[in-house]
């Protein structure tokens, strides 16, 4: 039997191409991605005004604040001026820093993502002499 409702889903819900086209294209991951920077970075230094310890954030935090940061750079989203070597060292700190708490709680999914990203940067780094 067929399911009637399995084209009206695919077709009025999930529209051909829209979140492809959306997620492929660098305009969009650019505002995403200084977004996502812009809020990490408002968090951590909203915890440090009010003297809160970071250590309680979770290790995807840190990994989806390192990875945005290592993605902004691969898209060559740099005002004149600043180096890429400065953000790639930022990006490989926040991702170390996830590893080390998601090593603490015992977290393998959280350790293998953080490392394929950890090795992505390694590789950036690598890639513009730093």
């Amino acid at each position: 039997m067929k399911w009637p409702w399995r084209n009206y889903v695919r077709t009025n819900l999930f529209p051909p191409n829209t979140t492809h086209d959306k997620a492929t294209d660098p305009a969009s991951a650019h505002a995403l991605l200084r977004g996502t920077v812009h809020e990490c970075d408002r968090i951590l230094r909203g915890r440090a005004a009010a003297e809160k310890g970071d250590d309680d954030l979770s290790p995807k935090f840190y990994l989806t604040y390192g990875s945005a940061i290592h993605d902004l750079l691969m898209l060559d989203a740099l005002a004149e001026g600043e180096e890429s070597a400065d953000y790639l060292e930022l990006a490989r700190d926040m991702l170390e820093k996830g590893y080390r708490l998601a090593k603490g709680v015992d977290d393998e999914s959280s350790l293998s993502e953080i490392a394929l990203a950890v090795g992505k940067v390694l590789l950036g780094m690598v890639s513009r002499g730093n």
